[in-house]
């Protein structure tokens, strides 16, 4: 197995980080949803001519 070469962590330090990364993902995925606001998941219905 070849060697990280930026990455040299523990298992559980690797884990921490990407559970870090999560949940800003998370928390930012909130902020912008809240700034838009209800708009989310709204269709757009085209009618057709």
């Amino acid at each position: 197995m070849r060697k990280a070469i930026f990455f040299q962590r523990t298992y559980d330090e690797t884990l921490e980080l990407l559970v870090e990364a999560s949940n800003y993902v998370r928390l930012d995925e909130r902020r912008e949803r809240m700034r838009v606001g209800t708009n989310i998941g709204s269709r757009i219905v085209v009618s057709p001519r």
